[in-house]
């Protein structure tokens, strides 16, 4: 697999790993599940206004759909992150960053327990910061079937 991400002072680079099966369609890009998500009952809800950043994971069928928003600046509103997982463990926390693209800096972390409850944190992000703010989930618990991730306003905009 080849992938170009953004380095540090915002170019191009390149990564290149062993060979993955991907399949590419409307849908995005999906590589086998290789049995490491479950079944899940959670549904992805609709975008809320004023959303920064969204990840969904959906490792329930025999193919891994992953997809990220396109991060965007977030204003001086207090932010929170908000998400849904769903795995065989309800011990098993699902870790998340709020980092600044496209350096990867990261701002601020929090976790949410893959319980398949909905849960969510305000966070702090620094005054400074003013830039385009992203979310990274460092792991994916195995198990896991689904998940999504929110950096969103504390208080959605109506």
């Amino acid at each position: 697999m080849v992938a170009l991400p953004t380095d540090q002072s915002g170019g191009l680079a390149v990564a290149v790993s062993d060979p993955v099966q991907v399949r590419i369609d409307a849908d995005g890009a999906h590589s086998p599940t290789n049995e490491r998500g479950g079944e899940s009952v959670i549904e992805f809800p609709e975008p809320v206004d004023g959303q920064v950043a969204r990840f969904d994971l959906d490792r329930t069928t025999d193919w891994v759909t992953a997809e990220l928003t396109r991060p965007r600046y977030s204003s001086g509103t207090p932010m929170r992150v908000v998400g849904q997982c769903d795995g065989p463990d309800p011990e098993v926390l699902l870790p998340i960053e709020v980092v600044l693209w496209p350096t990867g800096d990261v701002l601020a972390s929090t976790q949410i327990s893959c319980d398949g409850d909905e849960a969510g944190d305000e966070i702090e992000i620094p005054a400074d910061a003013g830039a385009t703010l992203d979310i990274r989930l460092p792991s994916i618990p195995d198990g896991v079937g689904r998940a999504w991730v929110s950096l969103e306003p504390a208080t959605p905009e109506s």
